[in-house]
């Protein structure tokens, strides 16, 4: 199921679905929680959990790196041809949007739900045969990955400097 929108606050669901790759979940299940609890979660959802994750750790830096992405987007974009360069820049001002403000809210599909930005009749893959959606939510996992593992280099050393002598 691929989800779409007409709007541009939907386009952060392309994201979200269209990296058909799976990451298991470090939760592990509760007991007797049967086969549900043990659903992978999608490459794009891994994305917007970490850059929820980042937003609280250090706004600022989620600020600069969700402007990259957005910048990286565009690129994208700009190399993209019809309905996959229209999402793109879609996505693009998304999280321009996010960087500007601050908030993944930006990123929110519109009217909610999963369910709620489902374009009927729409056959095929945002990331098409050359994976271009995926390649960019990977890379931004990356950049996302990067900052949280610098943010958390930092926190300990600012700890020990804080410290009273």
């Amino acid at each position: 199921m691929q989800i779409q929108s007409t709007s541009g606050a939907g386009a952060a669901t392309s994201v979200q679905n269209a990296a058909p790759q799976r990451h298991k979940s470090s939760i592990p299940p509760a007991p007797n929680a049967g086969p549900a609890a043990t659903k992978s979660v999608s490459a794009g959802g891994d994305l917007m959990s970490k850059l929820a994750k980042l937003q609280q750790q250090d706004p600022a830096k989620f600020k600069e790196v969700v402007s990259q992405i957005a910048t990286d987007v565009k690129a994208a974009a700009g190399k993209a041809t019809g309905e996959q360069a229209t999402e793109l820049n879609k996505l693009a001002d998304n999280f321009s949007q996010a960087a500007t403000s601050g908030s993944l809210s930006a990123m929110q599909p519109a009217g909610g739900g999963p369910g709620a930005a489902h374009h009927k009749g729409h056959k095929g893959h945002h990331g098409g045969p050359s994976g271009v959606m995926q390649s960019i939510v990977q890379g931004a996992i990356g950049q996302v990955d990067k900052a949280l593992s610098a943010g958390t280099a930092a926190a300990p050393a600012a700890a020990a400097t804080a410290a009273p002598k």
